[in-house]
């Protein structure tokens, strides 16, 4: 099989002066409407003696950002670090781009407000640089499915398929998204190469790849199997998606607090006169992170002789935020954490509903006591 991924890999090479001249006139029909440059420019490169390379190359100006360019993306940067904090916990994934984006595009800002040398690239440079990577990750996707898909119980047509949707998908892509760079820098500037580079660049095409590959080996086999652990849908671009809008993909477990929220109550008793009862439960023990989770504490004197004073440690664990609590009777301090139940004759129950947001993806284990009881119950 390896042999096999190599022959196409080679072939691939030799077709790549059809693929510059076929990536030529894509850039050119993106270009002439928006009138992005003047021309597209194919570069030739001679690899050897034989082996020939034509690489796109867009005349496009490369310019440096002004003062007021410099302070409105800065702006912007503070912004996307402020609101990344302002978002529910359950759509961590976001914050943390959000806080990618505004590092890097801020890394630039700084950079180019500093200036200590020459920003070395142009913008024709970049995006030549970029198809030609594009040509070469091309080129080793057959050795990767040889060594991967091929080897596996699939029908001819399936490894065909799979192959040709991958190489395919990224013989147009390429060309039209590094198009759609260029006018973003054409607007822009080079303010913003290097995020395109890190964010927009090759990672889109390896997630692409990934994406088609997934979806390949969920294919039915020729023996009726179906291997199911490594993916039923182009998982890492739908998963990936779905985890930056804070969601949680069916059949995904997030390590929320979802296995974590655990009510414990401390009993205080026995004593011949005194014995109070303490229980609780939680209204889920897997709520997902940035949803609400409901406690009710029961307090129960079972002993001969009516409590009074008492007062029930009820303070909320770390991971869990306050939202309301709503006691049968006495008072709850959010600030301390304490339930003061006053006074309770015997057999009879007050109860605490305590409501709480989950905002930690560890687990949480909420424990209630009894505190102070003006007997003296020694439990």
């Amino acid at each position: 099989m390896l042999v096999a991924g190599l022959l196409v890999s080679i072939a691939w090479v030799l077709l790549l002066p059809f693929t510059g001249a076929v990536w030529v006139w894509i850039l050119d029909v993106i270009r002439e409407p928006l009138g992005l440059a003047e021309s597209t420019t194919a570069l030739h490169y001679v690899v050897g003696d034989r082996l020939a390379v034509i690489l796109p190359k867009l005349d496009l100006p490369s310019f440096e950002p002004s003062t007021s360019h410099l302070i409105a993306n800065g702006t912007v940067c503070l912004m996307l670090v402020v609101v990344s904090f302002l978002l529910p916990v359950r759509m961590a994934p976001t914050n943390y781009f959000l806080r990618a984006v505004a590092f890097i595009q801020g890394t630039a800002v700084a950079f180019f407000a500093i200036q200590p040398w020459d920003y070395p690239y142009t913008a024709g440079d970049y995006l030549t640089g970029l198809t030609g990577a594009g040509m070469t990750l091309i080129a080793i996707v057959p050795l990767i499915l040889a060594a991967t898909h091929w080897i596996l119980d699939f029908a001819w047509w399936q490894k065909v398929g799979v192959t040709a949707a991958c190489m395919g998908y990224l013989f147009f892509m390429i060309p039209i998204k590094y198009a759609m760079h260029g006018v973003i820098l054409y607007f822009g500037g080079l303010l913003y190469m290097p995020i395109l580079f890190i964010l927009f660049g090759l990672p889109v095409e390896v997630f692409a790849f990934i994406a088609i590959f997934s979806w390949g080996m969920s294919w039915e086999r020729r023996k009726g199997r179906q291997d199911r652990n490594l993916s039923a849908m182009p998982a890492s671009v739908v998963v990936l998606a779905m985890l930056l809008m804070g969601a949680t993909p069916a059949g995904v477990h997030a390590p929320s607090p979802a296995s974590a929220v655990t009510p414990t109550a401390a009993s205080v008793g026995p004593r011949a006169d005194i014995d109070m009862s303490l229980s609780s439960s939680a209204s889920s023990a897997t709520p997902p992170t940035g949803t609400n989770v409901t406690f009710l504490v029961t307090a129960t004197e079972e002993g001969v002789n009516d409590a009074v004073d008492l007062i029930v440690d009820a303070t909320l664990a770390t991971g869990l935020t306050f939202v309301s609590a709503t006691p049968s009777q006495g008072s709850y301090n959010s600030g301390t954490g304490e339930w003061d139940v006053g006074a309770l004759t015997t057999g009879n129950s007050a109860t605490l509903t305590l409501v709480a947001t989950v905002n930690t993806f560890s687990p949480v284990t909420q424990t209630f006591e009894v505190k102070s009881h003006v007997d003296g119950d020694v439990d």
